[in-house]
């Protein structure tokens, strides 16, 4: 298991800052939380997929040799569990399901 962020620059997501996403053993994600240039936060996982909001699960595996980014568009990074966890906390407290 590794967690990731992803920062988009400009207008390269119009509606999307920051991504996090815990991805599991079989590369595909379990959590994920979207920070909205609205200011919202909003997260969904595989356990508790949330209906009715922005925040989708990734499709697929996630492409590992892919965590680069593209200058001027969005980059990519590991985080700490921590990090990830810390992202999570805050959309699952905004959104009353703790």
């Amino acid at each position: 298991m590794f967690f990731v962020k992803i920062v988009y620059f400009g207008e390269f997501s119009q509606t999307t800052e920051e991504q996090y996403t815990e991805i599991g053993d079989d590369l595909r994600a379990v959590r994920h939380v979207d920070v909205l240039k609205s200011g919202d936060i909003v997260a969904t996982s595989r356990e508790k997929p949330i209906v009715g909001q922005l925040a989708m699960l990734p499709e697929g595996k996630f492409p590992v040799d892919e965590v680069v980014g593209v200058p001027g568009e969005y980059s990519t990074e590991f985080i700490s569990e921590r990090d990830f966890e810390e992202a999570w906390a805050k959309a699952t407290s905004e959104r009353g399901s703790g």
